[in-house]
C-alpha cells in the first residue's frame, strides 16, 4: 500500500479546484530555503501547514481572508499508478464553513 504523504504530493503543483461553486486553481510550491508558498484564485496564501494527508492555508483576498483546511483523498484504480483529489472546507472572515474540491489528478 502506497502511504499517501502530502509533503510529497503537492509540491510544485497546481490543482484545478471549486470553492463554493467558484472554479479556480490552487497553486503550491515548496522551496528548501522559504518553505510552503502559493495561490489561490490568483491570491498569496499565507500560514501554508502540510502534514501527512491535511494542509491548511490562509487566502489573503483584496479586504478579505480565508481560512482553508482539506485533505489529500486517494482514489484506488483511478487515472495512472496513483490519483487523488483534494477536498475540504474555508471560513470566509472567520464566518460560514463553505466546501471544496479538486479535479482528480494523477500525482506519480
Amino acid at each position: 500500500m502506497w502511504n499517501l504523504d502530502s509533503t510529497h504530493v503537492l509540491v510544485s503543483t497546481h490543482w484545478p479546484i471549486i470553492g463554493n461553486q467558484f472554479p479556480g486553481t490552487l497553486a503550491l510550491q515548496f522551496d528548501d530555503v522559504i518553505g510552503w508558498s502559493g495561490n489561490i484564485y490568483g491570491d498569496p496564501l499565507s500560514d501554508i501547514h502540510v502534514a501527512k494527508n491535511f494542509l491548511t492555508f490562509r487566502r489573503n483576498g483584496n479586504g478579505f481572508h480565508q481560512d482553508w483546511s482539506g485533505s489529500i483523498v486517494a482514489i484506488p484504480g483511478g487515472l495512472g499508478p496513483l490519483t487523488a483529489f483534494l477536498v475540504g472546507t474555508f471560513t470566509h472572515n472567520d464566518q460560514g464553513c463553505f466546501s471544496w474540491t479538486s479535479e482528480p489528478m494523477n500525482i506519480q
